[in-house]
Parts: structure tokens; sequence; C-alpha cells
């Protein structure tokens, strides 16, 4: 509830029974041809769940997980069925 009325001018929410009721859930909704063409674009399969990792760290290795806990995870995940896919930026790609 706090995190709901964060979205709210300071003076409307006073405390949460200010907040309308219900609440309400943002939900993702895709077009299955949107879908279906993203999937192609990046080689995945609608088909199975996905798991992502963003295994990069803006300030530097100090804050980073070790790469080698990313590809034990990875290996786990994979092993249970489910695709890997990675996201970062252009400053990750020194690191592979």
């Amino acid at each position: 509830e706090r995190y709901v009325g964060l979205a709210y001018d300071k003076g409307v929410m006073r405390s949460a029974k200010d907040l309308p009721q219900p609440l309400l859930w943002p939900q993702l909704q895709v077009h299955e041809g949107e879908k279906s063409q993203t999937c192609s674009a990046f080689n995945i399969s609608a088909d199975r769940p996905i798991i992502g990792f963003c295994p990069g760290a803006e300030f530097g290795p100090a804050k980073r997980w070790p790469h080698y806990h990313y590809a034990e995870l990875d290996k786990a995940a994979y092993d249970d069925g489910y695709q890997i896919v990675l996201f970062g930026s252009a400053k990750d790609n020194d690191d592979g």
C-alpha cells in the first residue's frame, strides 16, 4: 500500500484508507504476433519458461556476483527446463 500511495500527490494520500479500493495490480499484455516476432528475433521458444539474468554491475566488479555463480545457477535452471536470457548494457560487454 505504501508504494501505491507514493504514486499520488503528497496531499492526496494521507493514509492507507485514502487509497482506492480494490488496489489494481499492473498486468503486462502482449499480442501473440509480437510474442512470436520477439521469440523469433532472439531465438527463444514461446513454449518454455524463461529466466532472465542481469549479471552486470553499474559501479564495477566489487558489486557484481561472480560469473561462476551465474554459470551454476544457469545450469540448474536449464536442467529444470528453463531458457536463460541475459540482460545488460554496452558497459557489460567486457564481462562476456
